[in-house]
């Protein structure tokens, strides 16, 4: 019908060629966006009224998606494990049963492909041993291997592609530090005093019923490890030696009510950092950090970010998007919004934001580039306002390069 109208109006005039041209762009650019494997955007049901599944990770496969959760039950301690598989469309495969992981709750954050399966950390319900869990593409259950580890906080890669490990030993009042190989063979296990008992902080968090902390591990581009946990009395950023594990420097946070939120590695000393104080929220896209053996998170300089709720879990990731390297740091809004910030990773300056739930209440998850060059967003969302439910936002290879030019 638009197209009539234009040649009806203009049909004497040169002009309504280039109108016309230009109408066929623009609708040639939404057919990127209309196609339901480049973009779309779900909620997915569970059958009951009081679980609550949270989303906490995602990873792509050869058919579709992995989405790793945590389902907090009633009457239960710790949260159960919850696995949904989807399509490239967004649509339900398959939905793992808890019961096919009754053994196993708390998945920290972090799935990892391993050959043709995937691999994620979670805890054994009555002894609190860290187990490696190893699924196939539609989520069942194919290994369960222990770690020496107690109470599993995190878990992350390094730079060799083995695993990084975090634990809490609530005997030894101390955080411990692991790294596995692929086959699962322990290189290093070292303990770090907390020096105080930090149950409450630490158990709230596995158990999701206390603060969320964001618990981390990796390595630098230098070779040094680091976690993000509790050490020395507070909630500090700790790097040790790739040779023997000794502590070399530390950046303490306030207590446990102040620190580094998220911590991703550039080059050197320069980081790409957020970090939390009191409620108040922080993001330095290049920041650098001292090598001095103690520093203060409070002293790192970084823009406040009055959107976000107090303590926001801000998540980081460093990608490459049409060539251009790029810094996204996702987290929660105070209404309850996704928000996406895209910074310059050579300037360190904000390129552009993004927000999804604008109509539903929704909770960050976590995020990944798609083989088709879009990004696949997972959270929360919460269906009449009460029902905690996940959520996907799958945004089109030409959504991101918009964001990101």
């Amino acid at each position: 019908m638009i197209s009539t109208i234009l040649l009806q109006t203009f049909k004497n005039s040169k002009f309504w060629v280039l109108i016309l041209a230009i109408w066929c762009i623009s609708c040639a650019k939404t057919l990127n966006t209309a196609d339901p494997k480049q973009s779309f955007t779900k909620i997915y049901n569970e059958n009951s009224f009081s679980n609550a599944i949270t989303a906490i990770d995602v990873v792509e496969t050869e058919t579709g998606y992995l989405l790793l959760g945590m389902n907090q039950v009633p009457d239960k301690q710790f949260p159960s494990i919850s696995i949904l598989v989807i399509d490239k469309e967004g649509k339900v495969v398959k939905q793992t049963p808890t019961a096919a992981f009754a053994q196993f709750v708390a998945p920290a954050k972090g799935i990892f492909k391993f050959n043709t399966n995937y691999r994620f950390l979670a805890m054994d319900s009555i002894t609190t041993q860290a187990y490696m869990l190893e699924v196939d593409t539609e989520g069942n259950l194919i290994s369960n291997t222990p770690l020496a580890i107690q109470y599993p906080l995190c878990i992350g890669l390094a730079n060799d592609g083995s695993y990084l490990v975090q634990g809490f030993n609530q005997s030894d009042r101390a955080t411990t530090f692991a790294k596995y190989s692929t086959s699962l063979t322990e290189a290093f296990n070292k303990k770090y005093d907390i020096l105080e008992t930090a149950d409450e902080f630490a158990i709230g968090h596995i158990s999701n019923n206390g603060k969320r902390y964001p618990f981390a591990v990796g390595q630098t581009s230098t070779g040094e490890y680091y976690f993000n946990g509790f050490r020395n009395f507070s909630f500090s950023l700790v790097f040790v030696s790739n040779s023997d594990q000794k502590q070399t420097r530390v950046v303490n946070g306030y207590r446990y009510s102040g620190g580094m939120n998220s911590i991703t590695p550039i080059d050197g000393n320069t980081f790409a950092i957020s970090r939390f104080y009191f409620g108040d929220n922080y993001i330095n896209a290049k920041a650098t950090l001292s090598s001095s053996a103690v520093s203060a998170s409070t002293d790192i300089s970084g823009r406040r970010m009055l959107e976000l709720e107090p303590d926001a879990i801000i998540s980081a990731s460093r990608l490459t998007v049409g060539g251009k390297k790029v810094l996204f740091f996702a987290s929660t809004t105070v209404n309850k919004q996704i928000v996406l910030y895209v910074y310059d990773e050579v300037s360190g300056s904000l390129i552009d934001s993004k927000y999804f739930g604008l109509n539903i209440p929704c909770e960050n998850g976590a995020l990944t580039l798609t083989s088709d060059g879009g990004l696949l967003i997972v959270g929360s969302a919460y269906i009449d306002g009460r029902f905690k439910r996940i959520c996907a936002f799958k945004l089109a290879a030409s959504q991101l390069e918009d964001m990101v030019n």
